[in-house]
């Protein structure tokens, strides 16, 4: 990694993450951008957490239900927008889209089983999107991907909360005895914590604290 970037869209409530990546084997510069989205906070756009039990010897078995509003799926395609423009301004030119469908609904390039076309296309992850670059024989080419859940940075888009932030083994804050470390976002490289929990944790410290 080069150099890195961050680029906040409050208006989207995305946060886009940019890093230039070694130069490609022909020398071609590489400029990876990486957008993370805040779901929207209404009743169409919570998942749900249902736990049954489960008719074998009794045990509990969750099952989750993700939901999709149409206001988040028009705010993902107006990010992609916006990554496309940044992705534009950084290159000092247009950039030619090779996952983007044609009017036939195919794509230059697809994943790599072939299995997906069109809009699909830009589904397909960034090792995919890198190896559809080293393919192309001319610079100026973008080539979209997504991500699953929780495999880049942290999903509640935070930078490390306060600076550094020294832990114990057992995941102790030790500038705040009591206050452990909880969630799915216990990144060393990111950020301290799941940013709710860690509030949480932190308003019950201050309130024993207060109450003496």
């Amino acid at each position: 990694m080069l150099w890195t970037g961050y680029h906040p869209v409050p208006s989207l409530s995305a946060n886009i993450f940019v890093q230039e990546r070694p130069a490609l084997p022909n020398g071609d510069r590489l400029i990876s951008l990486a957008a993370v989205i805040e779901q929207g906070s209404g009743p169409a756009d919570f998942s749900t957490l249902a736990v049954q039990p489960s008719s074998i010897d009794g045990i509990a078995a969750a099952h989750i239900t993700t939901a999709i509003s149409s206001a988040d799926l028009d705010r993902i395609g107006k990010v992609r927008q916006e990554l496309l423009r940044l992705a534009d301004e950084i290159a000092q030119g247009s950039l030619l889209d090779i996952t983007a469908p044609r009017p036939d609904g195919d794509c230059l390039v697809g994943p790599a089983d072939g299995g997906n076309q069109g809009e699909e296309s830009r589904k397909f992850g960034e090792a995919e999107a890198f190896q559809a670059l080293l393919a192309e024989p001319l610079a100026g080419r973008v080539a979209q991907f997504e991500l699953p859940y929780g495999s880049f940075e942290h999903e509640a888009c935070s930078h490390p909360l306060g600076g550094a932030l020294k832990v114990t083994v057992d995941l102790e804050a030790e500038a705040l005895p009591g206050v452990y470390l909880a969630g799915p976002g216990n990144f060393s490289r990111t950020g301290a914590a799941n940013p709710a929990l860690t509030i949480i944790s932190m308003s019950r410290w201050l309130g024993d604290l207060l109450a003496g």
